[in-house]
């Protein structure tokens, strides 16, 4: 197979990169790729891995920590599929971890509670979802689905999400997944599934400076005096014994805090640890035991713990911390084991060495590519993931050079021995000049919390009127900031161009935020996050000058990691090949050659103690002003579509109904653009449907005008299209893994404002479906118009007699009247849908008439002779039964007319009340729940449902499910109250 490229053109730096993943992949090898922003390094990746990957029986595993990323690939995958359809298929498998693929409710719990439960549930049968379906998986690899339409897929057809993503690997051509899939022992499942070795695998390591920090976080562990006592108080109710032990292990630490000195850090030995909880354990009157053997009897008790408490219970639970704790610090891995002791005493350990656990499996894999936009040096990252003889390059910037300039500072610094407040106050003014300058938005990333916070005061203390008048402009990130808090940030700096937002570097804001459409235009680095010299950072230190000499350990575990964190933040301005800004360095240091020569070469560095004038003058360049003004236009298009959706969107009625199926993907378009990034796609369908109020209250969206407007139709009807859309490119995955939501995409936006007729597959065989019933149903299917039964006594013009013959033919067994009356009104009746008769194609067709009238019209049909009442003779049912005659039958066999009048206007009884003093008791107790939940009133009931109730006078939770607007959750909420009003009602009128 060969596939070619994607997109029409090849990016500068891209065909570089091309060409050096082709030949790793021919000669076998490690590929570190230092790939700046914008060079399209994961179409230049998996294009030539994958022809390589199907033509060579190898399987490629791109591993990525964002499921942005995720979808990324996906589109990718997608594209050249597309632009390769005369050659052989491919498949694809998207997976993330399988708490978060889980559709059950236990998924929302802590992990080993999930876990337990889970593997519980499968071993006695309980979860419905834990099965296989050879055509779900066939589905799977036959169509590139984004893991969370995988989910959705698999959900809807009650299979486990992450079971069949496995089963689909052994298959599979590219799994998409997280770093834990590969470096952990998830790996061994992956090979076994695939009938696969390590040599048969192509590794695409995508952010790939993420992974050494992500493999020593996989081993490491706190242990502190409280979770020990936490633990006991656990066990002491299911196990005196291991109560006892926890005691004893807890006077052993007691005594170990006596040996060692107060508020210092020191080095322990693992065996230190292990030896004297080995002691204790044996010392134990008649219940000794091994370290080992105690570990095993606290997962026993985990367990029952687990099964006690899987209901109620979603934190981790102290004894399976402790069981971490303690199963991890056996490890003879090389470790930084330190005692602490400020405010609490704690016993810590972190892996020191990355490699030990990443080194043989890139070795081992037939390939590998590791890329990054901040892969640098790319030396460093071969050193300390172990990637011996690598193909190591750095990139050029596909970016114009000219379009950023880079300044540092002469006089400012935060080195330790120079703080105070009058460095404090120089760097708070340079800020503002810089400010000025520039005269736009600017980010500033600090070290730390505490420094950003000091500075930030120097603003509103200013004895200069012009620094303490920006105080009101300066946006400070917090510790722990949501993504709905961070969008908030984000759209301020759209909404008023001339913000100061402060950071810190390596935080959510300096990583996990893109400023699009150049909202900054200049990027401030305060001061050098070199880590403070913990007893931590210094065993690194020690470690890797041992491991690779004085002069590279001292980078290796010291300077680069800070360097890091500045190239991360500094890079947050300039977003695309037309962005323009400044880098501003802040800190004289940065100019020291051992520090200098730690940044990307494509920084041209100006040191300066005038940063605001030469800001000032790259601000007036004429391309730089183009620029901007380009990308001005950009954001105030995208409000002005926002804007202009809202002013053209059609002011619905308060019933707010949408019957023309052909509104309905420009009204799901709509809906997400209100509630863009905020909702799932169930929370979407809910909407839409009316039927998840609280949801939309949870979002503080509770005046939406989509609040019900597609009533009328199937929850699943709906689901499929939002699916079709987003599989067209109208929406848009968005939000985290275990959260995610949806949005709208440049496409779907470009459609609302345009009004396009959006052709979707789900909406014809909706229409389809109402065409063929359209001699069936009292309305026209495709407007919604009554068929005319305009006066009391007139016939029914469609052959509404007929169908319910055929009804009877289909059903199978003889029916009642109330049987046959609850199918065709579309009753929700559980009996029905436990029986799947609500899949009839009769189900419903008569929804416009009320129970009684149908069944006026059977006895009609009845008494013409089509129908005979008599007892059932094979059952033993109480109640006469419903059968068709032979005349019944030629009518049906003969398709004849069969004439029937109906009593009312279907039109007028579905627009005017009989009881109009019943309706504006019902209008008047809706307003007031309205006014409770804080809602618009067609969003409890809508108009059509309160005539439809004061017409009907339901008296039972019973009656009150045959009225269209009335599901389970309505009933279960508001059907007391709407019972209790019709009963003082007619007890009013009795009396009158």
């Amino acid at each position: 197979m060969n596939l070619l490229f994607p997109f029409s053109e090849i990016r500068n730096g891209q065909k570089e990169l091309i060409e050096d993943i082709k030949t790793v992949l021919e000669t076998g090898g490690t590929l570190i790729a230092h790939a700046p922003t914008g060079i399209g390094k994961t179409a230049a990746a998996i294009t030539p891995a994958l022809e390589y990957a199907v033509n060579n029986d190898k399987i490629i595993l791109f591993l990525t920590s964002k499921q942005s990323q995720h979808k990324i690939v996906i589109d990718t995958l997608r594209l050249i599929k597309d632009k390769n359809k005369n050659n052989d298929s491919f498949s694809v498998v998207d997976i993330i971890s399988k708490q978060a693929m889980c559709p059950r409710d236990i998924a929302q719990g802590y992990y080993t509670l999930f876990n337990e439960q889970c593997i519980h549930d499968q071993k006695t049968r309980k979860c419905r979802y834990f099965r296989s379906d050879k055509n779900i998986t066939n589905h799977i690899l036959m169509n590139i689905m984004h893991v969370e339409e995988l989910k959705d897929f698999c959900t809807r057809n009650v299979i486990c999400p992450h079971k069949a993503a496995i089963d689909a690997i052994s298959e599979t051509n590219i799994i998409i997944c997280d770093y834990n899939y590969v470096f952990s022992d998830i790996f061994e499942t992956v090979l076994e599934k695939t009938h696969k070795s390590v040599s048969d695998m192509i590794l695409i390591i995508d952010e790939a400076h993420n992974l050494p920090d992500r493999l020593r976080g996989q081993l490491s562990g706190e242990l502190t005096m409280n979770l020990i006592e936490e633990t006991a108080k656990e066990i002491n109710a299911i196990d005196k014994k291991l109560y006892r032990h926890l005691k004893g292990i807890g006077r052993f630490f007691d005594d170990f805090i006596r040996r060692m000195p107060a508020n210092t850090e020191k080095n322990i030995n693992r065996e230190n640890i292990i030896d004297g909880i080995e002691q204790v354990l044996q010392e134990a009157l008649g219940d000794s035991m091994s370290y080992i053997e105690f570990v095993g009897a606290l997962k026993d008790a985990e367990a029952g713990l687990v099964e006690k408490e899987k209901h109620n219970k979603k934190e981790m639970s102290s004894v399976t911390s402790l069981i971490d704790f303690l199963e991890k610090w056996t490890t003879q891995l090389p470790c930084s084991r330190i005692y602490k002791n400020e405010n609490t005493p704690q016993l810590s350990f972190r892996l020191l060495d990355p490699s030990v656990l990443s080194g043989d499996i890139i070795s081992n894999a037939h390939a590998t590519i590791m890329m990054s936009g901040t892969l640098y040096p790319v030396e460093m990252y071969a050193d300390i993931l172990g990637a011996k003889h690598s193909l190591l390059k750095q990139y050029k910037s596909p970016f114009p050079s000219e379009n950023k300039i880079v300044l540092v500072t002469e006089k400012l610094t935060t080195l330790y021995t120079e703080r105070n407040d009058s460095m404090y106050i120089d760097i708070a003014e340079k800020i503002s000049k810089v400010h000025d300058a520039v005269k736009g938005n600017i980010a500033v990333f600090f070290p730390s919390y505490l420094l950003m916070e000091e500075i930030s005061k120097k603003f509103e203390s200013s004895n200069d009127f012009k620094i303490r008048d920006k105080t009101d402009n300066i946006l400070l990130e917090n510790r722990h900031m949501s993504k709905s808090a961070k969008d908030e940030l984000y759209r301020e700096l759209k909404i008023n161009s001339n913000k100061i937002l402060m950071g810190v570097q390596s935080g959510s804001l300096s990583e996990g935020v893109d400023y699009r459409n150049n909202i900054l235009r200049a990027v401030l680095i305060v001061g050098l996050p070199l880590s403070p010299p913990t007893l931590e950072v210094k065993n690194l230190l020690d470690y890797y000058i041992k491991k690779f000499g004085r002069e590279k350990g001292k980078l290796y575990g010291h300077i680069y990691p800070a360097i890091s964190k500045v190239i991360q933040a500094a890079g947050r301005g300039i977003r695309s090949e037309n962005d323009v800004g400044a880098i501003v360095l802040m800190d004289y240091r940065f100019n020291y050659w051992k520090y200098k020569k730690c940044l990307p070469p494509d920084y041209e560095i100006h040191f300066t103690d005038e940063a605001e004038k030469l800001c000032r003058e790259f601000f007036s360049k004429p391309f730089v002003l183009k620029a901007i003004e380009d990308a001005k236009k950009k954001i105030i298009e995208e409000e002005d579509l926002q804007t202009s959706i809202k002013i053209k969107s059609e002011v619905w009625e308060e019933t707010g109904l949408i019957e023309d199926k052909g509104m309905i993907p420009l009204t799901v378009l709509k809906c997400v653009l209100e509630f863009s990034e905020k909702s799932d796609k169930n929370e979407i369908v809910g909407i839409l449907t009316g039927s998840e109020v609280k949801t939309i209250g949870e979002h503080s969206c509770t005046k939406s005008k989509y609040c019900g407007v597609l009533e009328n139709f199937k929850t699943n009807d709906i689901m499929d299209v939002i699916d079709e859309l987003m599989q067209k490119m109208y929406l848009e995955r968005a939000g985290e893994p275990l959260y995610p939501t949806v949005k709208i995409s440049k496409t779907g936006k470009a459609a609302v404002l345009k009004k396009e007729k959006i052709e979707i597959d789900k909406i014809k065989t909706i229409s389809e479906k109402l065409s063929e019933t359209k001699n069936i149903l009292p309305e026209e299917a495709s407007c919604g118009e009554a068929t005319k039964i305009s006066k009391d006594g007139e016939k029914v013009k469609d052959n509404t007699g007929l169908k319910m013959l055929g009804l009877i033919n289909t059903l199978g067994f003889p029916a009642g009247r109330s049987l046959l009356a609850d199918i065709l009104t579309g009753s929700k009746s559980k009996k029905l849908i436990n029986q799947n008769i609500d899949k009839s194609e009769y189900y419903g067709i008569l929804k416009r008439y009320t129970r009684d009238e149908v069944i006026i019209i059977i006895d009609q049909i009845t008494d013409k002779g089509y129908l005979i009442v008599k007892q059932s003779e094979t059952t033993n049912f109480p109640r006469p039964l419903l059968y068709m005659t032979v005349l019944g039958k030629n009518a049906l066999d003969n398709n004849e007319q069969i004439e029937v009048k109906l009593q009312a206007n279907i039109k007028d009884r579905n627009s005017v009340s009989k009881n109009p003093e019943l309706l504006k008791e019902l209008k008047f107790w809706r307003k007031m729940v309205a006014d409770e939940e804080n809602l618009p009133p067609y969003c409890i009931f809508h108009d059509k449902t309160l005539i439809e109730i004061s017409n009907n006078l339901p008296s039972t939770k019973e009656n009150l499910m045959n009225i269209r607007g009335f599901g389970e959750k309505k009933i279960k909420k508001y059907s007391d109250a709407v019972l209790e009003i019709i009963k003082i009602y007619k007890s009013n009128e009795t009396k009158l």
